[in-house]
């Protein structure tokens, strides 16, 4: 068999590989209208400017190797704790302004922080009563139903399990987790809805723990650390401790990128919006069929149509688009045109991978390719792909950007063929 029939004889009208330009593409029409934090080349924590791309970076911990991802996309999402880097402050009202204290006494330190300054909040315990030890901050309402993420980023200064324990609002829920090995010890019988823990080339950690709100009101989170794997109230020694760093609390069921915040009531990251319009898009687009190639990564639980790519007609109803399913993980296909879904993965994505997706769009002729694996032929005599399509956009649900990103995305590369090709093809484009 020659090689054009193992992998494509013709060549892309777009190609986009976001990973390895880590440049925007000049026909791409991108905007945020607030500034935003993203992972760059050194690992660390970097605030870009407001209507400016991020290419993410991730830390490989096995290797050592920090890893380009691609273009960053996430929907808005608001930080609601105050002094989020200066765990110092103490409240002055007694409401959001500052970090209640629980038998640990907070020092500014010359280290590292995980943005690379110098300056951070060391939270030492005390060595004069037997309790839990933590700092917690209080005034703001949680709403019934509703689910929160709480991040923070710490290093080990003696203590290497994080405890954190949530009440009033929520179900009484008390974990301990262990930095090196991910190891959840549950002091309650309920649990989170999720906990991450991601490790970061300076021997920081960033951890969250998500949790849904059973009542409305102001509620508490105690953002701890643990004697022991088991261990979470004892008597202090006086030196033992852990380094704090970037706090935020979100109302979401996963953790987003950093959002600073100072002293506001709250501070807000407004939704990425990256769309090809016009004669960008209708210089590379074939109405009749094509091929389309992704690599993607979804860093977040399951969400409602988790949207990667739309082309559409700029309406909000007339389109096909690639997502991932609400109520699982599989990569879904939806033409307007045929009034639905015609086409669903057999198997889950992987989340927090980067997962390989092809697309074969044509009458009558229409495959989905996952991570080398054929997932479904549509063999339906209707013309999948909807007319006078004219753009195409990046973590958007429909057309004029109605329904932004409901997600945290990562589009590693986008390649466009003007042809339907082979399924050996497609299947080869994703192994």
């Amino acid at each position: 068999m020659s090689i054009q029939q193992n992998f494509p004889a013709i060549s892309p009208s777009l190609n986009l590989n976001f990973a390895r330009s880590k440049t925007l593409d000049p026909r791409i029409t991108f905007s945020r209208t607030t500034t935003a934090t993203r992972v760059n080349e050194q690992g660390l924590v970097e605030v870009v400017s407001a209507d400016e791309p991020r290419f993410d970076h991730e830390y490989d911990a096995s290797t050592g190797v920090i890893k380009s991802l691609g273009l960053l996309v996430e929907e808005s999402r608001s930080n609601l704790f105050n002094y989020t880097e200066d765990f110092t402050q103490l409240p002055v009202s007694g409401v959001q302004d500052g970090w209640f204290r629980g038998r640990v006494i907070p020092t500014t330190e010359s280290v590292t922080a995980p943005d690379g300054s110098s300056g951070v909040s060391l939270l030492t315990e005390n060595n004069t009563a037997f309790g839990e030890h933590y700092v917690a901050q209080e005034g703001f309402n949680y709403t019934s139903g509703v689910t929160y993420t709480w991040s923070w980023y710490v290093k080990p200064n003696g203590r290497d399990n994080v405890y954190c324990k949530v009440y009033t609002n929520f179900n009484n829920t008390q974990v301990i987790l262990n930095l090196e090995t991910s190891s959840e010890y549950y002091l309650t019988e309920n649990t989170f809805d999720d906990i991450t823990n991601t490790k970061l080339p300076n021997g920081w950690y960033r951890v969250s723990f998500t949790s849904t709100a059973t009542s409305t009101g102001e509620g508490s989170v105690l953002l701890g650390f643990a004697q022991s794997t088991t261990v979470r109230s004892y008597t202090g020694d006086g030196s033992s401790g852990m380094y704090y760093w970037g706090a935020q609390v979100e109302a979401g069921a996963f953790p987003t990128s950093y959002i600073p915040n100072g002293i506001d009531s709250q501070a807000t990251r407004n939704p990425d919006s990256v769309s090809m319009t016009g004669d960008n898009f209708s210089d590379w687009y074939n109405p009749s069929e094509f091929s389309l190639f992704a690599n993607f990564k979804i860093d977040a639980p399951q969400q409602s149509f988790d949207t990667f790519v739309t082309i559409d007609d700029g309406t909000t109803s007339a389109k096909i688009t690639f997502y991932r399913g609400n109520l699982d993980s599989t990569i879904r296909l939806f033409s307007h045109n045929m009034g639905g879904i015609i086409g669903t993965s057999n198997v889950e994505s992987g989340l927090d991978v980067i997962n390989k997706s092809a697309y074969a769009i044509a009458p009558n002729n229409t495959s989905i390719f996952l991570n080398g694996n054929l997932e479904v032929t549509n063999t339906v005599a209707s013309n999948p792909i909807v007319s006078g399509s004219n753009t195409i956009r990046f973590g958007c649900d429909a057309g004029n950007g109605a329904t932004p990103n409901t997600g945290r995305f990562i589009l590693s590369q986008l390649t466009y063929y003007p042809r339907r090709l082979t399924n050996t093809q497609l299947q080869n484009l994703t192994k």
